[in-house]
C-alpha cells in the first residue's frame, strides 16, 4: 500500500469523526430507515431514485446504504451499491467535500488498518466515480491501483474482480477521464485472467475505452467466443455475451 493511499485514508477515520453523516438516532429513526430502504430496492428500479429522494439530506442514506453491502439477496446488496452512487453524486451536487469524505470513508475499508475487509467498497468507489466526473478524476488513479501489483493490490480475488466492476462502471460513464488515467495499461493484463469474471469486467471496460478489436482477439484467442456471463447492470443482472 503506497503512502498517498495509506495519507488520504488516514485523514479520515470513520472511528473517531464527527461527521453527522454516521451519527445514529437514539430514537431507533436509523432502524425504521433501514426497513423503509430495504423495501424501496425491491421496487421496479426505475422507482429506487424516487424513494431515494424523498428521503433529505441525501447524506442520511449513506450509513444505512452500506449495511446492504453483505445483504444475503444478491439483488439487494447490488442494488445497495447503485444506490449509494446515485446518493454519493446528489451530494456532491451539494457539497463536493462532503462528498470526499464518504469517499475516503470507502478507501478507509480497503486499508489493512481499518482492521475490516471491504466488501462492496470499491464498486460502491466505481459507481460514484461513474455518476461524477469530479470524483472520478480525483480517484480514479486510487479505484485504479486496487487492481495494479505495484499499486494498493487487493489480495482477495473477489475484491479485486469488485474493483474491475467498479473500473468498468466509470469507463462506461467516464471515458474520456479513465483514458487519461491510465485505465487501458492495467486492464489489458486481466484478459488473461484465470477468472473469468475479471476476464469479462476488463474486456468491458476496454471496449467502453475503444478497444474493441483488441478484445475480440484476446477472447477469440482464449476460446471465449460465445460466452456469456451473468453481470448486475443498471438495477438488475444481464448476460453478457463476450463476442
Amino acid at each position: 500500500m503506497n503512502r498517498y493511499h495509506i495519507a488520504a485514508a488516514r485523514k479520515w477515520n470513520p472511528l473517531t469523526s464527527q461527521n453527522p453523516i454516521y451519527h445514529k438516532d437514539k430514537t431507533g429513526g436509523l432502524r425504521a430507515l433501514r426497513a423503509r430502504l430495504r423495501l424501496a430496492l425491491t421496487l421496479p428500479w426505475a422507482k429506487v431514485a424516487q424513494e431515494l429522494k424523498q428521503v433529505s439530506p441525501p447524506k442520511t442514506l449513506i450509513s444505512p446504504l452500506r449495511t446492504f453491502f453483505m445483504d444475503g439477496d444478491e439483488l439487494i446488496r447490488w442494488r445497495s451499491i447503485s444506490a449509494f452512487g446515485l446518493v454519493v453524486s446528489w451530494i456532491a451536487e451539494e457539497d463536493m467535500e462532503e462528498a470526499r469524505i464518504v469517499m475516503r470513508q470507502l478507501m478507509w475499508t480497503l486499508n489493512d488498518e481499518s482492521g475490516g475487509i471491504g466488501w462492496g467498497s470499491p464498486e460502491a468507489m466505481g459507481e460514484s466515480m461513474a455518476l461524477n466526473p469530479t470524483l472520478c478524476s480525483e480517484y480514479g488513479k486510487i479505484l485504479l491501483s486496487y487492481i495494479w501489483e505495484e499499486g494498493n493490490f487487493l489480495e482477495y480475488d473477489a475484491l479485486r474482480v469488485g474493483a474491475l466492476w467498479g473500473i468498468m462502471r466509470s469507463c462506461h460513464k467516464q471515458r474520456e477521464i479513465m483514458n487519461g488515467l491510465g485505465a487501458t495499461d492495467l486492464l489489458r493484463p486481466y484478459l488473461d485472467d484465470p477468472d473469468i469474471m475479471a476476464v469479462a469486467l476488463s474486456a468491458m471496460a476496454l471496449r467502453a475505452l475503444g478497444h474493441d478489436q483488441e478484445v475480440a482477439d484476446m477472447v477469440a484467442k482464449r476460446g471465449l467466443k460465445g460466452r456469456h456471463i451473468r453481470i448486475y447492470m443498471d438495477g438488475d443482472f444481464q448476460e453478457i455475451r463476450l463476442l
